[in-house]
């Protein structure tokens, strides 16, 4: 695992991270610039802004961001083909390391990668759409208001904060708090994340921000490939669970198999624990 953070195309991107090492990662890395770790809201500024005249958007019609399917996560990566079938019915990783294509990728080096790019060149933000998910910053209360840490004391985010479903899994204590004492660690100015109500339910779009691009992304279908069901949005077919009482935190942008559930659009709750699926993703504000 790196010790500071590289942002650069063609490189493996950084997994296995708990979100407050994600965070206090990001923060320290240019306090001249007020760096930090993406915020759900702030991941939704930008789906906006591509699907904007400022972004994929020409003569009245928007194009998708094309997914990065690197089996190898490699940054900067595009999908040869836009896929057509979701979750289960498509599999078009290529084995590409750096610096190479393989049959179905293509590398940030390749002009065609732009195609993943959010304004479609290499100027704009690359992979917003598959490779890995992204852990954001956005967080469910727990039922009295304050923050969660995560689901239990096996996987969470090692914020200080209320374990929400301590008793979920097996072989699993319950501990109903994260604390110092843990070795959690303690949560930024709350200009650093943003706050959801408390909700058993994924379903619950309504309790999304305003901006945040969560619950204007509706309505909302279930779509079953083979023995997977799938609940989508409206934007290009991608992933919408909210966050709920067994997963209280944000992830964006899909994962490199998942097909066109895949998207920048596309969100999706989890536990906030350590994850080879998971990355994150550093924002400066001069």
């Amino acid at each position: 695992m790196p010790d500071h953070v590289i942002i650069k195309p063609n490189v493996y991107s950084w997994r296995g991270i708990r979100i407050a090492h994600a965070f206090y990662t990001s923060y320290n890395y240019n306090r001249d610039l007020d760096s930090h770790m993406m915020k759900n809201t702030e991941w939704g500024a930008l789906a906006y802004l591509t699907n904007s005249k400022y972004g994929r958007c020409l003569s009245g019609s928007c194009t998708e961001v094309r997914i990065n399917n690197s089996s190898n996560f490699v940054t900067g990566s595009s999908a040869v083909n836009a896929p057509i079938v979701g979750t289960g019915g498509l599999s078009i990783t290529g084995g590409n390391g750096l610096g190479k294509d393989s049959e179905n990728v293509f590398n940030y080096n390749n002009p065609t990668s732009v195609a993943s790019s959010t304004t479609n060149n290499y100027y704009g933000v690359y992979d917003m759409a598959g490779g890995a998910w992204e852990y954001v910053m956005g967080v469910m209360l727990d039922e009295t208001g304050n923050l969660s840490s995560g689901r239990n004391n096996d996987v969470n985010s090692n914020f200080i904060g209320t374990l929400v479903c301590p008793g979920c899994g097996s072989g699993i204590a319950s501990k109903t708090q994260w604390t110092k004492d843990d070795g959690g660690m303690e949560w930024p100015d709350k200009r650093y994340y943003d706050t959801y109500d408390y909700t058993r339910d994924g379903l619950l779009y309504p309790k999304g921000l305003l901006g945040d691009a969560t619950k204007e992304l509706g309505p909302f279908y279930k779509v079953t490939y083979s023995a997977n069901v799938r609940q989508l949005g409206s934007w290009f077919a991608d992933d919408a669970f909210f966050v709920n009482s067994a997963a209280p935190w944000f992830e964006r942008g899909g994962y490199l198999t998942d097909g066109t559930d895949s998207g920048i659009g596309a969100f999706y709750n989890t536990s906030g624990e350590a994850a080879s699926f998971a990355s994150f993703r550093v924002v400066l504000t001069p």
